[in-house]
């Protein structure tokens, strides 16, 4: 599979959360664990809800009760006691937890999207892997009848000469 090909796989995937596939793929990243690595190094994993009323409606949808979102806070070891801590902080933590779900829930796709297969041959003529080309087997048929016609055959089967 082309790298654009992977890019239009993983759109395809429809997640919650939109990303830039061209700035974030290239040939290294080749499974699942490549892809989350390369999201974290450009700081994507980190999901951040501003405004407040933004942090409510989400928390509102997501976490009416803020049991998650606050037992997410305390295993993170959040500092509750200054005065950065708000709706706004539980929101995003909610928001990075349901972004990790999710891709984690789309684990096998994805890995199958990205694997390598650099040993996978591609078509020059029509883009496609070469074991589902059309081109190829237009080529063989091709090259079969060119075979049997130049060697007068009248069937392929080797024939024993005693």
């Amino acid at each position: 599979m082309t790298l654009e090909q992977k890019i239009e796989a993983l759109e395809n995937l429809k997640l919650t959360q939109s990303f830039d596939w061209h700035h974030i793929l290239d040939e290294h990243i080749t499974d699942y664990d490549d892809l989350m690595q390369e999201l974290k190094n450009q700081g994507l994993m980190q999901v951040e809800i501003i405004y407040y009323t933004n942090a409510i409606d989400y928390l509102k949808e997501h976490d009416p009760s803020l049991q998650t979102s606050m037992s997410l806070a305390l295993e993170l070891e959040v500092d509750f006691s200054n005065n950065s801590f708000s709706s706004e902080t539980l929101a995003s933590i909610l928001a990075t937890k349901h972004l990790y779900d999710e891709l984690s829930e789309n684990y096998d796709a994805i890995n199958e999207i990205l694997e390598d297969d650099t040993n996978a041959l591609t078509c020059s003529d029509c883009g496609s892997d070469v074991e589902l080309c059309e081109c190829l087997i237009l080529l063989l048929k091709k090259f079969e009848n060119y075979y049997i016609s130049k060697y007068k055959l009248n069937d392929m089967s080797i024939k024993d000469n005693k």
